[in-house]
């Protein structure tokens, strides 16, 4: 079997349960060449001590070359370990299914909102230390996040929305110290709910981007193909006209970039 030795420092991210072991992190690989240039060969994965951290699945040509399948030293990688967690996941889910409420679907909101630690920080530095092009990284929109997720804490969509553009903008000022020259937030809600654009969607924009130097742009398009939004777009007309309703706002804003999508539209 393979052993994947992590160099000193950084152990901790894995110790922690961070499951992606990149190749930037990795000491020394010990083992035969047919098994390490077998993808997916089990590995062992130890500290620069020895000290065991947990067995994993490991890749030579990928920058992310282990991911932990466990991190037991007495569970064997084998088909018995992916039944069982393949078991448990749909035991999990069917669980929850049938215990859900009208709320209990999608994500809901019971406290105030913080963040637990960085989003995106192993995507942007893996991305920045790979090229010395323009990088861009992209994020939702508060107004987005507010209409997708169950509200049982704020009582106000737009308090809640400027609770998450708050938060966004904490990930979005450390992207920016990762490196990265373009952030993007998503924003198909804008499409929808046209009458709040000006009243408070830009505002909410504005507080996700405070403090940025960076480009920054809102991307708006018209959602995805899930049968609900088919039958919205179905209900819309032949001519979709929500541009040109948001766009006057959008001009006055201090975001520096639009970016739109009209394929398969009827935006005249």
């Amino acid at each position: 079997m393979l052993i994947i030795t992590i160099k000193q420092g950084k152990e901790k991210s894995l110790l922690a349960g961070d499951p992606w072991i990149y190749a930037s992190a990795v000491e020394k690989i010990e083992g035969k060449p047919q098994e390490k240039n077998k993808p997916g060969a089990t590995a062992t994965v130890q500290t620069s001590s020895r000290q065991f951290i947990g067995r994993a699945a490991y890749n030579a040509k990928s920058q992310i070359c282990a991911r932990i399948w466990t991190y037991k030293e007495d569970e064997p990688v084998d088909h018995a370990l992916i039944k069982r967690r393949v078991k448990a996941a749909i035991a999990k889910r069917a669980a929850s299914v049938r215990a859900a409420g009208p709320n209990d679907l999608v994500p809901v909101v019971r406290g105030d909102l913080m963040l637990k630690g960085r989003v995106h920080q192993a995507e942007a530095r893996h991305a920045r230390a790979h090229t010395t092009r323009q990088l861009k990284i992209t994020l939702p929109g508060p107004m987005t996040i507010a209409d997708t997720v169950a509200d049982s804490h704020y009582g106000d969509k737009m308090k809640m929305a400027m609770a998450f553009a708050d938060l966004l903008n904490q990930e979005a000022r450390a992207l920016q110290a990762d490196g990265v020259d373009v952030i993007q937030f998503d924003e198909p809600a804008f499409n929808v709910f046209m009458d709040e654009v000006p009243g408070w969607g830009i505002e909410a924009l504005h507080r996700a981007i405070d403090g940025l130097t960076c480009t920054t742009a809102v991307h708006i398009c018209y959602g995805y193909g899930i049968q609900a939004n088919i039958d919205w777009k179905n209900a819309l007309g032949q001519e979709w006209r929500q541009y040109e309703k948001i766009f006057p706002a959008l001009a006055k804003s201090r975001v520096k970039q639009v970016s739109l999508e009209c394929i398969n539209s009827r935006v005249p």
